[in-house]
């Protein structure tokens, strides 16, 4: 340790420590910074801030035209390497251009990250709103739609950390009171959309939109959109449904009637993928070759797609990367069952299938695509 850093009241920190805490000192709103607020903000003395920052400038990591600090090239370079970056941001980069021509207005792309969204990506376009995060920079989660989207399908224990973190107040409207946010995280699923209302920065107009089908389905415009809601925001919202689907249906005025729709439709698949699996099973087990029975089926009685994709799945036993995984399925089956509870209508299937996914799920099966029901069917045949 040199005598200055001896003297300098840092001695309890490493190199990695001051850089980092150098480098902390800058944030969203503080994108450049004198070597007095660098100071201030780093909390380091003032000859260590500036004999870590010349050095962090000979390496790249600090730029500092003029007076004034920044954030150096080289850093942008290292961010780019993060898997968070090359692999979502990249994966989900064209649809979010495709959003963002279609419903023209900003776009984020976000991940939970402890309390906060991390936002992976944003599109303004030549429409900007300044007051939103943007790349890189975090939003509370509670108070954020982005954030109770994701906090609405998260486990108990993540949900509960955060309503025990203290929930502050961005503007006069946050919900700060646990309860408060609870219900609405309890709402979000039923009624199949996220909002916050000039909670974070701005109020956001919302319209339910579930969808039926996969990925590769969605980016080649062939879902099936069912949408409900209010008619001015179906009609604004009508040029990314036709962006992403071939043909869309409207039920009505009321955004929980297509969340209804939809998670009827996931229990139908779902009953469908038990059904294909105590069949395959059963011809299995008679030495009846899988493919063959496939083919019999699928160009016979069954010829809908969704017997050829997940009948295609169960003949090659391929569980695995998910399309959809079983531990979704299970949350949209548990869904569907207080629907029906709410509703007094008894769906025995129903309470039939979640226990076959529940069975699934604890055998270590959640993250297996949810066609795996038809694993589960085969060891209890024995096969």
């Amino acid at each position: 340790m040199s005598p200055a850093e001896r003297d300098d009241g840092s001695e309890g920190m490493g190199g990695l420590d001051r850089a980092a805490a150098i480098l902390g000192a800058f944030d969203a709103t503080h994108r450049e910074l004198t070597l007095t607020a660098l100071v201030a903000r780093s909390g380091l003395p003032r000859s260590t801030t500036h004999r870590v920052a010349d050095r962090m400038i000979r390496l790249g990591w600090l730029d500092k035209p003029k007076d004034r600090y920044r954030v150096g090239n080289r850093l942008f370079e290292i961010s780019s390497l993060a898997p968070i970056r090359h692999q979502l941001r990249e994966a989900a980069l064209p649809f979010l251009q495709d959003l963002h021509a279609a419903a023209k207005t900003t776009v984020q792309l976000g991940v939970l990250e402890g309390t906060q969204v991390l936002v992976v990506e944003q599109i303004s376009g030549h429409r900007p709103m300044p007051m939103l995060e943007q790349a890189g920079g975090k939003i509370p989660a509670h108070c954020s739609a982005l954030g109770r989207a994701i906090l609405a399908y998260s486990d108990p224990a993540r949900i509960e950390a955060i309503l025990a973190g203290g929930l502050l107040a961005r503007t006069p409207r946050t919900q700060t009171s646990p309860v408060a946010v609870l219900r609405e995280l309890t709402a979000i699923p039923a009624r199949g959309w996220a909002v916050d209302r000039e909670e974070g920065n701005i109020g956001i107009s919302c319209v339910a939109a579930p969808v039926f089908g996969r990925p590769e389905a969605a980016a080649a415009a062939k879902l099936f959109v069912v949408a409900a809601g209010p008619e001015a925001q179906l009609a604004r919202c009508q040029p990314l449904f036709d962006a992403i689907g071939q043909r869309t249906f409207v039920i009505g005025d009321k955004p929980s009637s297509a969340n209804l729709v939809k998670l009827s439709g996931n229990f139908l698949l779902a009953a469908m993928i038990e059904c294909l699996g105590e069949a395959f099973a059963l011809v299995r087990k008679g030495g009846v070759d899988p493919h063959s029975y496939l083919e019999i089926l699928t160009n016979t009685l069954f010829s809908a797609p969704a017997y050829k994709t997940y009948g295609t799945i169960i003949a090659n036993q391929q569980y695995e990367p998910a399309g959809f995984k079983m531990a979704l399925g299970l949350k949209d089956i548990r869904l569907a069952l207080a629907a029906a509870d709410a509703l007094a209508t008894p769906m025995p299937v129903a309470s039939l299938v979640h226990d076959h996914f529940l069975s699934g799920v604890a055998q270590g099966a959640g993250d297996s695509d949810w066609s795996a029901l038809a694993r589960l069917a085969a060891v209890n045949a024995g096969l």
